[in-house]
């Protein structure tokens, strides 16, 4: 099984990719993947998501 060969020169034909923004700077890329985290779980409930944003307060 394989996927047909496209031209992809006026952009890529694939899903986007959740957490990652090729457009914006790193440092901004990273701010929003966090900012997104944080909104993703208002309530605290995963505690994975927790765990990772404790680790990357600063």
């Amino acid at each position: 099984m394989a996927s047909p060969i496209i031209d992809e020169s006026k952009g890529p034909s694939g899903t986007l990719v959740y957490g990652f923004e090729p457009s914006s700077s790193p440092k901004e890329a990273y701010n929003g993947f966090i900012d997104t985290l944080k909104i993703y779980d208002a309530n605290g409930n995963i505690e994975k998501i927790q765990d990772f944003l404790n680790m990357n307060k600063n």
